[in-house]
């Protein structure tokens, strides 16, 4: 009885003396960030130290249309303002504020062009060459991208910015694009100049295409053919047009295709977009 007496005084002695593991380890959570900055599109990754009996972490966004968060506390953000990331276990939570901000237009098209193909409509292009310019002379300049390899056909890609983010627009073609290709722009017009020829029929064409809405459209048009007689053509498109005079064509070319800027356009290398954007 003695030695038992004298065990359980022990006992207690190391009771006190050393407090049960559970008592030293309170639950607690904490983030490796509290605030964060991102640009639309961007992502983080958010790190939780945990302590206590569990350490699954229960994460949450208060404005999934701002950023939203996986359930690995990686953050995306979706649009401009403030989202507050929380993250909870063990019944404790931290919290992370997220500041989403719209990222501007040239750092969207250096992103974009950095990508070794993007979608141009319903077709994959490789970005060769590049040059910003405010076709329609509203909000931000369009980006004009062509291919490398043209061959004697060449196509201008043009893309805006929309919500955020790049969007295509349209593109138009004309032949008998040089290497390195340039642009030739109607200032007065708003619009993007593209000529070529008619196989067959000794004929030739020229447009102007600018902007309507968020959709690159053909303007002006003219063309003509000389296999069969002479004949000649205006009009808004290449299917909206009157068959007029020789004098009359040349009118309407000398008006909407006789002041025209050239624009050299830039390869599409890294250090090109750095210098450029």
């Amino acid at each position: 009885v003695l030695c038992s007496t004298g065990f359980l005084v022990l006992l207690m002695a190391l009771l006190l003396a050393f407090p049960a593991q559970a008592a030293k380890t309170k639950a607690s959570i904490r983030l490796n960030v509290s605030k964060v900055s991102l640009n639309v599109g961007g992502t983080k990754r958010l790190k939780a130290t945990v302590k206590g009996k569990s350490r699954k972490v229960v994460w949450k966004s208060s404005n999934r249309t701002v950023a939203t968060v996986s359930n690995t506390g990686k953050v995306t953000a979706k649009k401009a303002g403030k989202a507050v990331i929380t993250a909870r276990a063990n019944g404790k939570t931290a919290r992370c504020t997220v500041t989403v901000k719209k990222a501007s237009y040239k750092t969207l098209y250096q992103a974009f062009l950095a990508k070794s193909s993007v979608k141009a409509g319903n077709s994959t292009i490789t970005p060769a060459y590049f040059r910003m310019l405010n076709i329609d002379k509203k909000g931000v300049p369009e980006l004009i991208v062509t291919e490398r390899d043209v061959f004697s056909i060449g196509t201008y890609h043009v893309y805006t910015i929309r919500n955020g983010a790049v969007k295509y627009m349209g593109s138009c073609s004309m032949k008998g694009m040089s290497m390195p290709p340039v642009i030739k722009y109607s200032s007065k017009y708003k619009g993007i100049y593209v000529s070529g020829w008619t196989n067959g029929v000794g004929g030739a064409w020229s447009a102007l295409h600018g902007i309507s809405g968020t959709k690159l459209v053909r303007k002006q048009h003219a063309e003509e053919y000389h296999s069969f007689g002479d004949s000649y053509y205006i009009g808004t498109t290449d299917r909206q047009q009157l068959t007029v005079t020789r004098s009359r064509c040349a009118s309407f070319v000398k008006k909407y295709f006789g002041n025209l800027k050239t624009y050299s356009m830039v390869s599409n290398t890294a250090e090109n977009r750095v210098r450029y954007f």
